[in-house]
């Protein structure tokens, strides 16, 4: 029921039948599915951390002076502080997992198209390197399961915004034209703007939330579509 990137830390992705979506479980259910996935990991955090997201680029910093108020308008979330479970919900969009195993930093950013647009990724980077000072070198980059190039349609308004925003990196190369229908490539894209900020390691996961059944996926189920949480915890 886990997807698991790196064994270093707690890192990974929620798969069915976990639904962590916020408006279909009281918080009594929630707590028990957190429960059962903190057995399932052999974990016991001292605080879960799940950001309100609204496709925002806001991120907060996590530690003892606020770690325990909730977070709105927020769609990621940066700490230095251990057994902090830091979550995102996803349902195709990007969860973006960032660590630096020298600093012992970790974040975790929720970026659908809007947030890439909003280059929510790349802002992350920039708090971990001037609140904590950490080396673009020393930090990893994990982007987890979600809807790949070839099921990421569009009209010509998002298209539009996105060649705009993204004349920098030569937008074309990440996206294709067919059917009247454009295709893009929004991993690929924060792949490289980690890398323009100096990051070595960016491990993408070629699985498609759309087409992987193990996932929800907001583009195949629509309103009925439950969500997946991406988390990291040091």
């Amino acid at each position: 029921m886990v997807y698991k990137f790196d064994l270093d830390i707690v890192n990974g992705m929620s798969k069915k039948p976990y639904d962590f979506k916020r408006d279909t479980h009281t918080l009594e259910e929630l707590n028990t599915l957190y429960n059962e996935l903190f057995k399932e990991l052999d974990i016991n955090p001292t605080k879960i951390i799940e950001p309100h997201q609204t496709h925002s680029d806001n991120i907060v910093c996590i530690d003892e002076s606020n770690i325990d108020l909730e977070f709105f308008d927020t769609d990621g979330v940066i700490t230095n502080l251990k057994n902090v479970f830091l979550v995102t919900r996803e349902a195709d969009c990007q969860g973006i997992l960032l660590y630096d195993r020298k600093n012992k930093v970790i974040g975790n950013i929720h970026s659908g198209w809007k947030g890439t647009l909003k280059r929510i990724g790349s802002k992350a980077i920039d708090i971990m390197i001037n609140k904590y000072n950490c080396n673009p070198n020393d930090i990893e980059v994990y982007i987890t399961p979600s809807i790949q190039k070839e099921c990421f349609e569009v009209d010509s308004d998002v298209y539009d915004l996105y060649k705009e925003e993204f004349k920098d990196i030569d937008f074309s190369k990440y996206v294709d034209y067919k059917n009247n229908k454009y295709y893009i490539d929004t991993q690929s894209i924060n792949e490289i703007l980690f890398k323009n900020k100096g990051i070595k390691k960016v491990i993408k996961s070629d699985i498609c939330t759309k087409c992987d059944n193990e996932f929800y996926s907001y583009r195949r189920e629509h309103d009925k579509c439950g969500r997946n949480i991406s988390f990291i915890m040091l």
